[in-house]
């Protein structure tokens, strides 16, 4: 992985948990990597945490941005988590692999992965993996395009 494309709030997360002391002392190697690793966080304005190796977008050009990331990336761009963001990049036909991690506990209610999806989205089965603690990594890729509709990434945000 080159680079991390992320929406504010799992960024945010993402450097409180990544900065700490105990996680750096219980989880060496994901922590350097999280450190070292390019990211860009996605946000309409709001400040966000300092970090290592961070750049701010609103989100307008996310096309540009995203073309950018790839040219400059020794490897993939990740988006972890960030929702609202993997809807606006699916909408903009930005995603070449969607990789979903099931869980195996069902909790009744939550909120929807892809809550605000405009447009059907047809994807494509691509590798399944089984781990031993029931986990399930899905990876699919989108068909095509979403809708033609475009949307602004700070129209998303604000919702």
């Amino acid at each position: 992985m080159g680079a991390l494309l992320l929406g504010r709030r799992t960024y945010e997360h993402f450097a409180d948990v990544y900065t700490s002391a105990a996680t750096a002392e219980r989880l060496p190697e994901v922590t350097a990597f999280m450190n070292g690793v390019p990211k860009t966080v996605v946000t309409s304005g709001a400040p966000v945490t300092p970090w290592k190796g961070t750049r701010i977008t609103d989100g307008s050009g996310l096309e540009a941005e995203v073309a950018r990331l790839r040219a400059e990336s020794a490897g993939d761009v990740a988006v972890f988590g960030s929702s609202g963001l993997v809807v606006t990049l699916l909408e903009q036909g930005l995603v070449d692999e969607l990789r979903i991690l099931l869980h195996p506990v069902l909790l009744g209610r939550g909120r929807s992965l892809f809550a605000g999806l405009e447009d059907r989205v047809d994807l494509t089965a691509g590798a399944v993996t089984v781990f031993r603690s029931g986990n399930v990594l899905l990876r699919y890729r989108p068909s095509g395009r979403a809708g033609s509709r475009r949307l602004d990434l700070r129209e998303r945000l604000t919702q």
